[in-house]
């Protein structure tokens, strides 16, 4: 009776944000060579995480979201596996008290965005400047097309240069072309970000995501001392609302969770016969793995300047079935060559241990979500 009590208290709160949040959203999808702001990545990717804390590997798959008429609706999938090179056992103890990525899981999340509207004279402003740009370019007083979608196909691209046998041209000229093209959109793009024409859309995000994995323990019993093996599924859900707004993105969930943590290793040592009075130690695992219930709470910042150049995304989780609090604090420091930020240090906090750890992590871009 209290779960179900508290599967309705979540419904009847996210349904109540989406009602009092709700905007019309502004069809951008024709602005010529624009996006609707850095909001989520959309690509793969790929993130190693190591340090005293958080020691996994990590690929994502992004798939192509869906158009809706007041909204987008995302779904990604994600792959996650631990690693450790230290020779310790026992599971890592994670700051925002993520038992399942002790295990390897599969992840699946899905989000709606709810896209605010863009100011209508923001929006005419912006498709004149760039259809002009396009028509000035294609030289195009009697619209040839193209310049309605930023897209210049071969067909327009031979109207534009008077090729009268376009399909004997060499596609090497084409591909030139639109990447001239290309290069000059992105300088009337970068004037208009410098004019603030282009401040990345607000949007509000409502969503749910769900982790399962299987994990598998070797120890010995505690009363037999026999072998036993014994595999187990921890997983999770959470129900999620986050708003974004410019560079910054704030939010929270709440979470349940079911994760396992096997023994750490003690050492037995036994008498030898040969030679007299000496002894032969191993460290093994006693006992069978034992379960952790959460039920969790947390809100979330994720904040980058202006130029990218720094990010931050705190976190802080409480934990109300074991009486526990996290503080996680990931620092974007590092570039790549496309001058993303793709990694950095990562500082974590639990009020169990009272103990600081940190991790260092690379290879993903910040994202606001």
């Amino acid at each position: 009776m209290r779960t179900f009590k508290a599967c309705m208290l979540i419904k009847l709160f996210f349904l109540s944000v989406l009602v009092c949040t709700y905007v019309e959203a502004e069809d951008v999808s024709d602005l010529p060579g624009l996006s609707t702001g850095n909001l989520s990545s959309g690509v793969d990717a790929i993130l190693l995480n190591a340090g005293t804390e958080k020691k996994t590997a990590y690929l994502k798959l992004a798939m192509p979201g869906k158009s809706l008429d007041s909204g987008e609706l995302k779904w990604d999938i994600a792959i996650e596996t631990p690693y450790d090179d230290s020779g310790e056992s026992g599971a890592s103890a994670f700051a925002d008290f993520d038992g399942v990525a002790n295990s390897t899981n599969l992840q699946l999340n899905v989000s709606y965005w709810s896209i605010d509207t863009r100011p209508a004279s923001s929006v005419s402003t912006i498709k004149t400047m760039m259809e002009r740009l396009c028509r000035e370019f294609l030289n195009d007083a009697s619209h040839i097309g193209g310049c309605g979608t930023g897209q210049i196909t071969k067909d327009v691209y031979c109207k534009a240069k008077n090729i009268a046998d376009c399909d004997n041209e060499s596609d090497d000229n084409h591909k030139l072309y639109v990447e001239q093209f290309e290069y000059q959109r992105e300088k009337k793009r970068d004037e208009l970000v410098q004019r603030g024409f282009l401040e990345p859309i607000s949007a509000n995000i409502f969503g749910f995501k769900s982790k399962i994995g299987r994990e598998n323990f070797k120890f010995k019993d505690a009363t037999t001392f026999a072998d036993q093996e014994q595999t187990e599924s921890p997983w999770s859900i959470t129900a999620y609302y986050y708003r974004k707004s410019g560079r910054t993105v704030w939010g929270g969930g709440l979470e349940y969770q079911e994760s396992y943590t096997g023994s750490r290793e003690t050492q037995i040592c036994s008498p030898l016969l040969v030679p007299e009075n000496a002894t032969s130690c191993s460290n093994v695992v006693i006992g069978e793995p034992t379960q952790t219930r959460r039920k969790m709470a947390y809100v979330e910042l994720r904040w980058a300047n202006s130029e990218m150049n720094f990010a931050i995304a705190p976190k802080v989780t409480r934990d109300f079935e074991n009486d526990e609090m996290g503080i996680l604090l990931p620092l974007y420091l590092m570039r790549d060559d496309k001058d993303a930020l793709t990694g950095g240090i990562s500082i974590g906090w639990q009020s169990e241990t009272d103990n600081v750890t940190a991790s260092i992590f690379v290879g993903t871009a910040f994202e606001f979500f």
